[in-house]
């Protein structure tokens, strides 16, 4: 057992930090009641080691799926949300505010971007 590197990891495992960003437009999501559109999230890496982020999503109106093509990534990957309106049934038109959420279960360290989705 080597101490000296075992207080090194779990040195850099808490100064480990990074951000949300993703490819919405600022004024939101324009989709029809039978639609999809695919969004882009990036984690990026701040500080410390890179260590696995779990991607989950809020928010979302009736009938609407977001499905990620990982649920978990290193920061310096992205991943890509698929929204589909009309699973189902006819999705309800109006205004959402969804929220993408990160987390790293282990700090636990979580971080979230949000945009707003409008059913047209």
């Amino acid at each position: 057992f080597d101490f000296e590197t075992f207080i090194f990891r779990v040195a850099a495992l808490f100064d480990f930090d990074f951000e949300l960003s993703m490819d919405a437009p600022a004024e939101g999501i324009a989709m029809g009641p039978m639609a999809s559109q695919v969004v882009t999230v990036t984690a990026t890496l701040l500080s410390g080691v890179s260590v696995a982020v779990i991607f989950s999503v809020f928010g979302l109106p009736l009938n609407t799926t977001g499905s990620f093509s990982s649920i978990s990534v290193l920061p310096t990957d992205g991943t890509v949300l698929t929204l589909s309106t009309g699973v189902g049934g006819d999705t309800p038109t109006g205004d959402y505010l969804v929220t993408v959420r990160a987390v790293e279960p282990n700090a636990p360290l979580t971080r979230e971007v949000q945009f707003t989705l409008h059913v047209i």
